[in-house]
């Protein structure tokens, strides 16, 4: 395969798999929000936002430097170097995974009822940490599959699990299922997104001896990379994803964000079919 028809090929794929998360997140989140309505919506947004926050600071430029370090490396004629790279990196990753964890039970801990009123805390910890856990992990296993250019591996996981993450949504609608349900089906849908991606990037992995341990130099590149990239992409993050919907939460009269984009939640009512209009309504 030329250069012309693998880059082709690969734009094909990255299409297919940008596209299929786009589209049918873009329908999961619609059913979702019709199924909650404004308040609950606004509760699950919230939750939803701080596991992206936590999986944002959790990847810390790992994931970027996944695909910069592996693509150097294969093109550099290093394959034994692979390996020990992404091990030092899944390293790093843990570490900024206890960080933020560590973080989230702090903030669970001392304004949990202001930052999710009438959820169980030590339930959304929990989901807290399953969620970032797999998210941040599957994020990575992208990382390494775009660092092979393997971007048919991407395509294929998001053919798989964006599927079945839409299909367990419309199960809840179906069965009026609580929000913590859609919270559940948040961490299977992630555990799926991890399975299906961790197959794919251990089957790339090359089938040579690894070295035993990392040249300095290469070290303190990969050191600077991840320290830029995670400065550039924490605060792209915090400046493109509405943060100030936090501290509405935390610093909020309970009224205030009404007119918000994900008001404060105090729990949706039973909801019912009325005959008089098209919408799930709380008229009981």
């Amino acid at each position: 395969m030329n250069a012309r028809s693998g880059t082709l090929r690969n734009t094909l794929f990255s299409s297919v798999g940008i596209y299929t998360e786009y589209v049918l997140g873009m329908l999961t989140s619609i059913v979702i929000a019709r199924y909650l309505g404004p308040d609950d919506f606004g509760a699950y947004s919230m939750v939803v936002w701080l596991v992206a926050m936590g999986v944002a600071i959790t990847n810390s430029g790992t994931a970027s430097a996944a695909i910069r370090f592996v693509a150097q490396m294969r093109g550099g004629g290093q394959p034994e170097l692979i390996v020990p790279v992404l091990r030092f990196l899944r390293r790093a990753q843990r570490l900024f995974l206890l960080v933020v964890l560590l973080a989230g039970a702090a903030l669970f801990a001392f304004a949990g009822g202001k930052l999710a009123p009438g959820f169980n805390h030590a339930m959304l910890f929990g989901f807290l940490v399953l969620a970032v856990t797999l998210r941040s992990q599957y994020m990575f296993n992208i990382g390494v599959c775009k660092g092979f250019e393997d971007f048919r591996a991407t395509a294929v996981v998001a053919l798989i699990a964006t599927p079945v993450n839409l299909a367990l949504v419309v199960a809840c609608w179906w069965f009026d299922a609580p929000v913590e349900a859609l919270l559940a089906v948040f961490v299977v849908s992630s555990a799926v997104f991890f399975a299906v991606s961790q197959v794919k990037a251990r089957a790339l992995l090359p089938a040579v001896p690894p070295v035993p341990a990392l040249p300095a130099d290469l070290r303190a590149r990969i050191g600077r990379h991840m320290r830029m990239t995670a400065m550039i992409v924490t605060v792209g993050f915090f400046a493109a994803s509405e943060v100030e919907v936090l501290f509405l939460n935390l610093y909020g009269q309970a009224a205030a964000p009404a007119s918000s984009r994900w008001p404060i939640s105090s729990r949706r009512a039973r909801p019912c079919w009325c005959p008089a209009c098209s919408a799930r309504c709380c008229c009981r």
